[in-house]
């Protein structure tokens, strides 16, 4: 939220440093009105009124378009954000909303309009009144300074704002490529919950509850016997559901378990490997015949393996827990159960029957031959013959789970590269407005030129280059100024560094490809000034 806060923030500061350039030119043009009407008695503080109420009167009906664009927009913005975006559904325009436009546009009007008027104080009433003030005079060095600056700083804040896009959008690109350890691809789940009523646990007899495992069987051959279906497995998460941990120990090695983190405890039952492609690494993989009143067995992923069983086979061994002692038969690949960004914790697989879940919760997963989504059918299909009456819930193919988990990821990536998107049209908008603008004054001058022979390839290079200085030195500074504010992502990076070279060449690369663009109509311009005409300009 402060990251896109922020953008927010820097959006606005372009687009009041946009309105300064453009007030500025506009007073500057205007200084011969402005002359005139002082030397008819117009006082000071009366031009500095008209000029602050001019400014104002923008700032208003920038806000009032500004409102109708957040209408049309807001439902957009609502469709495309995550779902666990918090009061989503509270989002809306309302007084609040307009009343911070409205002061944000008041302010700005206020402090951008005063650029004008302090224009107005300092008149040099005599050089105005002679024309020096005219649009077509030669251009006051300090004030094309000042426009200069003022576009190198837009430039400079598009430039910081566009590298967080790039650094968001190379993040989400190396989460993307990261292998979550199973297959989504023609797998879809669904979640039910079995009542007490007609599920009872008895604590007594665990892990013998016959009700639930009856259950369990009689939804797996439903499954199963669907068209187009390829393996079933019921579990008590689906792969993306980190579910719950557990202490544990192994046996012989009990004075161990007390630097040990818990264990991610994942109740499922054979086909549950198949289904989402976890590869067995060594032993075997858990079968039918690990049964209630069989051995307690179990597996463990490479990650408990390499921690807890580091230079030896865990194969063979017993672990701890829920207060039965059970043998690792097999060794299986990892799952990043908590989400592509963070690491695969130490797991554990132990047999449904050995291990029915106490709250009743589990989950159905289909792999088919086709397109998971159309399954979503024969998954109801299955829960409704094995218990008409239990109703299911968060069916969804596993591509869908796992762009749900980035979901909050790809929406800032998407607003921030909408902000950076408004910011570098407004940066190549003021670079072409103040080169336009020195070659409008510079119309005579280049005239002049063009008679005494100047090449108009030349004029082409020298408008330019003058752009490109301009953007150049934006380009430095939003460099440098990114450089610092660009740690505040790494919070929320994956895979890249604030810093990340690639990146920042590739950004710099864009924002001169448009600057250059930005610099080409004011150079055609300039180039096509038939000298005769300009001549005789006033």
């Amino acid at each position: 939220l402060l990251v896109l806060l922020g953008a927010v923030g820097l959006v606005l500061l372009v687009a009041s440093v946009n309105v300064a350039n453009l007030l500025l030119a506009r007073g500057a043009v205007r200084r011969r009105e402005a002359a005139i009407r002082t030397a008819l008695g117009a006082s000071g503080g009366r031009l500095c009124r008209q000029f602050l109420i001019e400014g104002l009167v923008l700032m208003l009906i920038a806000a009032v378009v500004g409102c109708v664009l957040a209408f049309a927009g807001l439902k957009g913005l609502v469709a495309i954000a995550p779902a666990d975006v918090p009061r989503l559904s509270l989002v809306g325009v309302d007084l609040r909303v307009l009343g911070v436009t409205l002061a944000l546009s008041v302010s700005v009007g206020l402090v951008f309009g005063l650029v004008p008027t302090l224009q107005a104080r300092r008149l040099d009433l005599q050089s105005s009144l002679k024309g020096d003030g005219g649009a077509q005079a030669s251009p006051a060095p300090g004030r094309l300074r000042l426009r200069g600056l003022l576009v190198a700083g837009e430039v400079a804040l598009a430039v910081m704002l566009v590298l967080a896009a790039g650094l968001l959008l190379r993040s989400f690109w190396e989460l993307w490529r990261v292998d979550p350890g199973f297959r989504v691809a023609h797998t879809i789940k669904a979640e039910y919950q079995l009542p007490r009523t007609r599920y009872p646990v008895d604590f007594a007899l665990f892990p013998d509850f016959r009700e639930m495992h009856a259950f369990t069987a009689a939804l797996l051959r439903a499954a199963a016997a669907q068209p187009g279906v390829e393996s079933v497995a019921v579990a008590g998460n689906h792969p993306l559901d980190p579910g719950f941990t557990n202490s544990f120990v192994v046996i012989g090695r009990e004075a161990e378990a007390r630097g040990w983190p818990e264990i991610s405890v994942r109740r499922v039952t054979p086909g549950y490997f198949r289904t989402v492609g976890l590869p067995l690494v060594r032993g075997r993989l858990l079968a039918e015949a690990d049964s209630t009143r069989a051995e307690p067995v179990l597996l463990v992923n490479e990650t408990a393996a390499a921690r807890f069983f580091p230079g030896s086979d865990p194969v063979g061994a017993r672990i701890g827990f829920w207060g039965a002692a059970r043998t690792v038969v097999g060794v299986v690949g990892n799952e990043r159960i908590h989400g592509l960004t963070e690491a695969p914790p130490p797991c554990v697989y132990v047999p449904l029957s050995q291990a029915p879940s106490f709250n009743g919760a589990g989950v159905l997963l289909l792999r088919t031959r086709g397109d998971a989504a159309a399954a979503a059918s024969s998954l109801r299909t299955a829960v409704r013959e094995a218990d008409p009456s239990l109703a299911v819930f968060g069916i969804e193919p596993l591509t869908e789970t796992l762009s749900r988990s980035v979901s909050t990821r790809r929406f800032t990536m998407l607003l921030i590269g909408l902000f950076a998107l408004v910011a570098l049209a407004l940066a190549a908008v003021g670079i072409h407005g103040v080169l336009s603008y020195a070659v409008a004054l510079r119309t005579r001058e280049i005239g002049v030129r063009l008679a005494l022979g100047a090449g108009a390839g030349r004029l082409v290079r020298q408008v330019v280059r003058e752009g490109m200085v301009l953007a150049v030195s934006g380009l430095a500074l939003g460099l440098a100024g990114a450089l610092a504010l660009t740690r505040v992502l790494a919070t929320i990076l994956f895979g890249v560094s604030p810093t990340d070279p690639f990146t920042f060449a590739t950004v710099s690369l864009f924002l001169v490809l448009v600057a250059l663009a930005a610099c080409a109509v004011p150079a055609w311009r300039a180039a096509r000034i038939d000298p005769v005409v300009a001549l005789r300009a006033e």
